[in-house]
């Protein structure tokens, strides 16, 4: 019992710290032969000449975003679905700099997706109910089939293969962690 509690226990904190990974990052995105570099950090964008600020909240479907000018003046775009609006101050001038909407399709596009995380605790339970089959693989085929039958006990093939089955859930569910 005490194993199985610390190896549990070893992969909730392998995991957990998986997610506490920095998400933040610069990045470079070439736009109609123009190069902008995108700091995350910072919430700036530059073409090279000017440095934008935004401001971004929500997903790639869903989400509020503001660039503000070295002028001073901001262009805004709400996105809810397949409908948007956009909107600007009274100051806005998009010949004299980086159209708003060319600058927010840039950040949209790094947007995390509506779901993805969602179903971490999902992946978090599969994960588990591999270790049970993994380390409990008696229980897990009383659970599963010896309910069935009066005094039944499993063979060493059925523990071979709960066994292996848990570990194919184990996998799977890591490699549904980072997909």
């Amino acid at each position: 019992m005490r194993r199985l509690l610390f190896i549990l226990l070893a992969m909730l904190l392998t995991v957990s710290l998986f997610g506490c990974a920095k998400q933040e990052k610069v990045y470079t995105v070439d736009k109609n032969e123009v190069e902008f570099q995108v700091d995350t950090i910072e919430k700036t964008i530059s073409d090279g000449k000017n440095i934008y600020k935004y401001e971004f909240s929500g997903d790639s479907s869903s989400y509020h975003a503001k660039i503000t000018y070295p002028n001073g003046s901001s262009y805004s775009f709400s996105q809810s679905g397949y409908t948007g609006s956009g909107s600007w101050s009274g100051d806005y001038n998009d010949t004299i700099y980086v159209p708003g909407d060319k600058l927010i399709d840039i950040i949209a596009e790094d947007a995390p997706r509506k779901g993805n995380s969602g179903m971490f605790f999902g992946k978090l339970i599969l994960i588990a109910l591999g270790l049970f089959e993994l380390l409990a693989p008696e229980a897990s085929w009383y659970i599963s089939h010896g309910w069935k039958y009066k005094d039944a006990e499993p063979s060493e093939a059925a523990l071979v293969f709960t066994r292996i089955g848990g570990g194919i859930v184990i996998a799977v569910g890591i490699i549904l962690l980072f997909v």
